[in-house]
């Protein structure tokens, strides 16, 4: 029986590391969108990729004056759309964590 040469060992370890890793990239995200009602409008509002009209981008998004507590302005919730390589993975579920930033005062 013949050595395993240094050579052959290192190749066979990256070749390895390489397969493993590129099977932990076969799911994401192709689209993503917030669900926003206020007193004009009930729509989704993409974030990334297209799920409500094109027009409707969140981005850096007016979404007009509200008063709190006023209950104009309504975060009903988010839709994902992902991919996923058939057979090495799943999704399972989507979570939207959002904070509410002031635009003026402190």
């Amino acid at each position: 029986m013949k050595p395993i040469s240094l050579a052959s060992v290192i190749t066979l370890v990256v070749t390895l590391f390489f397969s493993s890793f590129a099977q932990a990239q076969s799911f994401g995200i192709s689209a993503s969108a917030v669900w926003i009602s206020d007193c004009n409008q009930d729509n989704y509002f993409n974030t990334t990729g297209s799920i409500g009209p094109a027009g409707n981008v969140f981005t850096n998004a007016s979404l007009g004056t509200h008063t709190q507590n006023s209950h104009t302005l309504i975060l009903r919730g988010g839709e994902v759309r992902t991919f996923k390589t058939v057979g090495s993975s799943n999704v399972c579920s989507a979570r939207m964590y959002y904070r509410i930033y002031p635009q003026s005062g402190s």
